[in-house]
């Protein structure tokens, strides 16, 4: 029987005369002192429906202390007011609170009367409201100051990492209206950080105990927020809001150094949320590891404004929620599409719901199919339907580079897309359709193009593919008859006309699913189907004139690592050369060799059977570029290894 310091009798007496450290009690399998509470009450939220871990049963004995290993009764929760049970009619995961209400006199409601007012019929069935619905409030019978609340168990948002930029913008959607909501309902957070924001997870597991994870793009979630001992509730028929400052988790809230004047809650709620979205995704910050993530410098602008050191000069939460999230937070590098949406649509290419002016995010009431709504993987590329004959095409945004020896963009598609070269079968560029010139900015042009996909990497594994690669940069009119070199030769600057592939048509940007992202699309084998591939990306290729002399530029160029040439950048060098490098690195990364470093959740692994071709691929990524084999010579020994 345990005593009630919470040692048992059996325990050896230096125990009682001396403090027990936390590592001791641990080890011996003795709760906390602030753990007693849940041993206490096993019984009687038992009685009431809710069965805690075994570790606060008043006869718990540590599994570890009857010979076996440590098991679930060894996790303690972060925090000693939490506790999570299983609720015995139907197996539900919960967790409950112990909360006591605050005495001050300050306008802060009661936790469980936040909750109650959140969890209420007429709040509770409103898509916008993202505070933690409450199961139910238990008073506990020993003690009127104390109340219990049960909550559905939800995880750390970051439990799964975010896969693509559209679910991280999900997510800051969510959360941004949940707040707006608060608000609007004259209620402030009051500690609005990481960990008080909650996600239903259920969606995402494989199964409940199996540590595989789904997709959040596949298998939405919900977020929601929680805690709400330092909420308040405001009057407005008492003037503006105002409470004491210094309240909170949040480091570096301007209004906490100034404690003997009051602050407007609602504007502190601002900074926070700005906070969170700045610490974990437009910067980053040292001390949580966390890192600037890619992709969000659309909002660096609102989140600069809602941490603004001046209150008065931040935005309401409801004009956060209407500049991004009436447009689904669409990027600000995105919005061209959405400004040339119509006249698009004149030129006869109607670009996807995603661009229209009258767009309603995916997810809201009215909004635009799931499919409708993803994100390109580049904001300068759109894809888009062609009105006369309903083909999926491309449209990549270019603005003219001005650069010695190196064409603009417009320029080699047309010379690969006009006769005599575009008959050629041994012409691998995507053909172009048109060139549209931007009536409102002389500058840029649209290039329109046929829409090959999939990329490479998803479904690369067929024989054929590498000898429409060497026949592409192989062929003599492209290196010495046109004399136009490449200069970004890389993985996914190489496509895929995969039409005689597809059972079922593709998303664009998801090529594996369908294109309503409903299910797992359908492939034929290219052994019985054979496609075509497509050289893309124009952007830095250049013409060489042979009269001039030997081709000579500037090193350092596209998008391919270790390139030897790019370590003097003092010294011109053979751009031929260099496209030799990267193709024949593309194959050693992706066939002969691998590549842990190319995609840290999905590596790129060695390939089994392509062994006959390491000779020539480390010819041509040798260190000196003098030494490699020309393009010539590599689709003629190339050849040579089919036919032997």
């Amino acid at each position: 029987m345990a005593s009630s310091d919470g040692l048992c009798a059996s325990q050896p007496a230096l125990f009682a005369q001396r403090r027990i450290t936390p590592d001791e009690r641990r080890e011996l399998g003795i709760l906390a002192d602030n753990k007693l509470f849940w041993r206490d009450h096993y019984a009687w939220l038992k009685d009431r429906g809710y069965l805690l871990r075994p570790r606060y049963s008043p006869n718990w004995i540590a599994s570890w202390k009857e010979g076996g290993c440590k098991s679930d009764d060894d996790i303690e929760p972060a925090f000693p007011f939490l506790a999570d049970a299983t609720r015995i009619s139907d197996g539900l995961l919960v967790l409950i609170k112990k909360c006591e209400p605050d005495p001050s006199d300050i306008p802060v409601f009661h936790e469980d009367q936040i909750f109650r007012r959140f969890s209420s019929e007429l709040l509770a069935s409103d898509a916008k409201n993202r505070c933690i619905r409450m199961v139910e409030i238990l008073s506990v019978p020993d003690d009127p100051k104390l109340a219990l609340i049960v909550m559905p168990f939800h995880y750390g948002w970051h439990l799964v990492p975010f896969s693509t930029i559209g679910e991280a913008v999900e997510f800051i959607s969510e959360i941004f209206e949940g707040v707006d909501f608060m608000h609007k309902s004259q209620v402030w957070h009051g500690d609005l950080k990481s960990n008080n924001i909650l996600m239903d997870a259920s969606p995402l597991f494989v199964e409940p105990v199996n540590p595989r994870f789904r997709t959040r793009l596949r298998h939405p979630v919900s977020y929601h927020l929680i805690d709400f001992d330092l909420s308040g509730v405001h009057d407005p028929s008492k003037g503006p809001p105002r409470n004491i400052p210094g309240y909170g988790g949040t480091r570096g809230v301007p209004e906490f150094n100034k404690k003997d004047k009051l602050c407007d809650p609602f504007a502190v709620d601002v900074y926070c949320l700005g906070n969170v979205v700045r610490r974990h995704f437009t910067e980053g910050e040292g001390r949580l590891f966390t890192k600037e993530q890619r992709g969000f410098e659309f909002m660096s602008g609102l989140v600069n404004a809602m941490v603004n050191e001046d209150p008065v000069k931040r935005p309401k939460i409801d004009e956060v929620a209407e500049e991004r999230l009436q447009q689904g937070l669409l990027p600000q590098l995105e919005m061209f599409w959405c400004d040339h949406y119509s006249w698009l649509e004149e030129s006869g290419y109607k670009l996807r719901p995603r661009y229209s002016p009258d767009r309603v995010a995916h997810g809201k009431p009215g909004g635009i199919a799931r499919g409708d709504d993803v994100s390109p993987a580049f904001s300068v590329i759109a894809d888009t339907t062609r009105t006369t004959d309903d083909s999926l095409v491309l449209i990549k945004k270019c603005e003219p580079i001005v650069e010695a020896s190196v064409l603009n963009e417009p320029q080699v598609f047309r010379r690969f897309s006009s006769d005599p070269l575009a008959s050629k079968p041994k012409n691998h560029c995507v053909p172009l359709i048109e060139i549209l010139p931007v009536p409102d900015d002389p500058k840029l042009f649209l290039i329109v193009t046929w829409s090959p996909s999939p990329r490479l990497g998803k479904l690369a594994y067929n024989f054929m593919h590498n000898n429409h690669i060497w026949h592409g940069y192989g062929y003599r009119v492209f290196h010495y008859l046109a004399e136009t070199l490449r200069r970004d030769i890389k993985f996914n600057n190489i496509l895929m006309d995969a039409s005689p592939l597809l059972v079922d048509q593709v998303h664009p940007w998801r090529p594996s699913r369908t294109r309503d992202l409903a299910r797992a699309a359908r492939f034929r084998n290219r052994l019985e189907h054979p496609v075509k591939y497509y050289l893309i990306d124009f952007d830095l290729s250049g013409v060489h004139d042979p009269s001039t002399g030997l081709p000579l530029m500037v090193p350092g160029y596209g998008g391919t690592r270790g390139v030897p040439e790019s370590q003097n950048k003092d010294e011109d060098c053979d751009p031929f050369a260099v496209d030799v490098f990267c193709l024949g690195n593309l194959v050693r990364r992706y066939f002969t060799e691998g590549d842990k470093q190319a995609d840290l959740r999905f590596p790129w692994k060695k390939k089994r059977g392509f062994q006959f071709m390491e000779g020539l691929v480390a010819d041509m990524t040798k260190e000196d570029p003098s030494k490699r084999a020309n393009m010539d010579t590599v689709a003629r020994r190339f050849s040579e290894i089919k036919a032997g």
